[in-house]
């Protein structure tokens, strides 16, 4: 929240000092007034008539370090998640999921390496469940009850982690009766 006080207080003082320039430009002439809405409008008119620009200087100064510590202290910019598989993920891909020959012919595969590929995704997985378990669990220790929207969060994250839970335990029974 006080990074958008922050913010606003630097937009607040760029309007403030936009007007005072055009105010200026206007007391100028009327060819300077609209000449300050062209690109390099306000450039210009600050090299041709300093002591007249002079007077948005203070609000520009203002202005100036709220943006500065905005970007640079404040929340930032979320990016998201990658879909890039890593060179692990990729080497466990089976030859059934690589696409090979033309659309009619099926591809020869080799049963115990889509095996072998299959237990190493089906491992990765509970693993990475494992890890997502004792996060939920963190979270919902520090969660306060009076938090309705992280609850509420909590509650569709613990839904996805108990449905791929369920699919992960599938393909592991599924796996362990296959043993050939």
């Amino acid at each position: 929240m006080q990074w958008l006080i922050l913010l606003g207080v630097g937009l607040i003082c760029t309007l403030i000092a936009r007007v005072v320039l055009i105010a200026s430009a206007f007391r100028i002439s009327w060819g300077w007034g609209l000449g300050v809405f062209l690109p390099f409008g306000p450039f210009l008119f600050r090299r041709k008539y300093p002591d007249d620009a002079r007077r948005a200087m203070p609000f520009q100064l203002v202005a100036l370090p709220c943006f500065l510590i905005y970007l640079f202290a404040g929340p930032g910019v979320a990016l998201p998640q990658l879909p890039w598989a890593t060179p692990e993920e990729e080497s466990a891909l089976t030859a059934s999921e690589s696409a090979k020959g033309f659309a009619i012919e099926h591809p020869k595969t080799n049963k115990k390496a889509s095996l072998a590929g299959r237990r190493i995704a089906n491992t990765r997985e509970l693993e990475r469940l494992a890890a997502q378990d004792k996060e939920l669990k963190r979270r919902k220790r520090d969660l306060l009850r009076s938090d309705t929207e992280g609850n509420a969060q909590y509650e569709r994250d613990l839904g996805d982690y108990e449905e791929a839970l369920a699919l992960a335990n599938a393909e592991k029974e599924e796996l362990a009766s296959t043993r050939h």
